[in-house]
């Protein structure tokens, strides 16, 4: 009976999904480390990942919250591992916040530029790409690629 409990308060949704984006959004961009900028940036990317109900609140924290930090990762993320470590994550969170009909509008409010970025990776690039791709499928079919966030 205890770990029922115990099982529903783990994994219970919070009240507010930007109290806990947040947090990760200023280790990921602000941190003086770039070892604890990446684990950040990680955390991110895992929340994205494993939990679909947080991709609106997430647009809203990159686009409304974050876009200086958002932008200054991907703009310095060069062919260095420690650069790709930071920017990648993000840019993965990013694309599947694409896919969700409601974060898809918040990205949109931003406009397209928010999306490109004067990356020198490859990999970034192909990433973001994909992110305005799944954009543009999304809008086009009324939000029907991610229908659980």
């Amino acid at each position: 009976d205890d770990f029922d409990d115990f099982d529903d308060d783990c994994f219970a949704a919070p009240e507010s999904w930007s109290d806990v984006l947040d947090p990760l959004c200023m280790q990921a961009f602000h941190a003086a480390s770039p070892t604890i900028r990446a684990e950040g940036c990680q955390a991110i990317a895992r929340r994205a990942h494993s939990t679909p109900e947080c991709l609106k609140a997430l647009a809203d924290a990159f686009v409304h919250r974050f876009p200086d930090g958002l932008r200054r990762a991907f703009s310095a993320a060069g062919p260095s591992a420690q650069a790709l470590a930071e920017a990648y994550p993000v840019a993965s969170a990013l694309r599947l916040a694409a896919g969700c009909p409601a974060a898809a509008a918040v990205l949109e409010s931003a406009g397209e530029a928010f999306l490109t970025t004067p990356s020198q990776s490859m990999l970034l690039q192909r990433e973001l790409g994909k992110a305005m791709d799944i954009l543009s499928a999304t809008k086009d079919r009324g939000g029907v690629v991610a229908p659980q966030c």
